[in-house]
């Protein structure tokens, strides 16, 4: 019984445009497959109803938006959906540990994301702000994409917030922070904060396609 099953793949089927509408059913299945599916628009509602999901995968589909009923999915940890045509994000599950969503047509993010976010992944969109404190609040966070976006100015005390979060924790803090192609203004005041918590980093930055000064 489909009920049952605790994962599902359905991967790579190029005349696949809708999924069935009682997938909400499969309430034992913890990772969903749907990837490279490039007729598949759009995903059911009754999504939410699948309590048990853990992994949801689809990438390099045509996906316009992620059902609200995301935000039912307590047990979701990973969300990649990279390769859509995806323009805003519904409320995410305070669950997720893994958002990677670059390549889509996202011009914002939610106002609140999950607080044990590790991995934030927006890189290729069209992201023009990111709200002071948003990142600050994400304590378990350690890569961070927001490259070949449309940045002109970027939350860099955020940053410090989460690198000082970190301090002495077990499996160390933020590793990565990508900013490489967005449109920053005052560069040299932004070079120089950049070089400075750079130093701090346990990887380099990467910033106007440049390596910073790896910690």
């Amino acid at each position: 019984s489909m009920v049952e099953l605790k994962q599902v793949s359905l991967c790579s089927n190029p005349n696949l445009c809708a999924l069935p509408s009682g997938m909400g059913a499969w309430a034992q299945c913890e990772k969903l497959f749907l990837n490279d599916n490039p007729s598949l628009r759009t995903l059911p509602d009754s999504l939410g109803g699948m309590r048990s999901l853990q992994k949801l995968y689809v990438n390099s589909c045509r996906l316009t938006e992620i059902p609200g009923s995301l935000a039912e999915l307590l047990e979701l940890e990973e969300l990649y959906a990279a390769q859509n045509e995806i323009t805003s994000l519904p409320p995410l599950p305070p669950s997720l540990n893994k958002l990677h969503v670059p390549h889509n047509n996202l011009t914002s993010l939610p106002s609140k994301l999950p607080l044990g976010l590790e991995i934030l992944h927006c890189g290729n969109n069209a992201i023009s702000s990111v709200e002071v404190g948003l990142l600050s609040a994400l304590v378990e966070i350690k890569f961070v994409h927001f490259n070949g976006n449309q940045l002109s100015v970027f939350p860099f005390e955020d940053i410090d917030a989460c690198i000082d979060a970190a301090q002495g924790k077990p499996g160390g803090g933020l590793r990565v922070v990508d900013l490489a192609d967005n449109p920053l203004t005052e560069l040299d005041e932004m070079r120089a904060r950049v070089e400075a918590l750079a130093s701090r980093l346990e990887k380099p930055w990467a910033f106007n396609g440049s390596e910073g000064g790896g910690g």
